[in-house]
């Protein structure tokens, strides 16, 4: 099968998009071998760098849907494994983070808050923190200025009040 040679041969993004055209599970990339899939997730987000594919994936991981139940069946009888398990699907979560934070925060952002809620049990706190630290760094950067927000320039431009004068939004 092609996507077995792929995902051995390193061709993450050429697995993922056979995955997808021929609408198999993309647990079968990692499943196939999680310990290598591990090791290779810089690799895998050099190949697909797009944030709504890594998204994707990471929703998917661990998630069977019940048209995979075949899929499910042949894997126990041939590889003698179920699905996923929850301390892989954290070990692939905590490597995409590890990887994802190392890159580009803002970039990635909403791949990184996917992956604090996907990992098992879901790591909430996490990516509220993560949430409360990117609103903290807008506003030390915007200085409260409210020309670099547009909303905040317009309602600036109504009330005619500037910069951090705007402490009360309308009724």
């Amino acid at each position: 099968m092609n996507k077995i040679y792929f995902s051995n041969s390193g061709n993450y993004r050429k697995a993922f998009f056979a995955c997808r055209k021929h609408r198999i599970d993309l647990n079968f990339i990692v499943d196939h071998n999680p310990v290598k899939f591990i090791q290779d997730i810089p690799s895998f987000v050099d190949q697909i760098p797009e944030v709504d594919h890594i998204n994707l994936f990471l929703t998917l991981v661990g998630c069977i849907p019940p048209s995979s139940a075949i899929l499910l069946v042949v894997l126990i009888i041939l590889y003698r494994r179920g699905p996923t398990s929850p301390e892989i699907i954290t070990k692939i979560c905590d490597a995409f983070l590890h990887d994802l934070e190392k890159r580009d925060l803002a970039t990635y952002v909403n791949s990184i808050l996917t992956a604090h809620v996907v990992k098992t049990p879901p790591d909430h706190e996490s990516g509220l923190r993560l949430l409360l630290r990117l609103r903290g760094d807008y506003l030390e950067r915007s200085n409260y200025d409210t020309s670099t927000d547009p909303l905040l320039s317009r309602f600036a431009s109504k009330r005619g009040r500037r910069g951090s004068e705007i402490h009360n939004f309308p009724d």
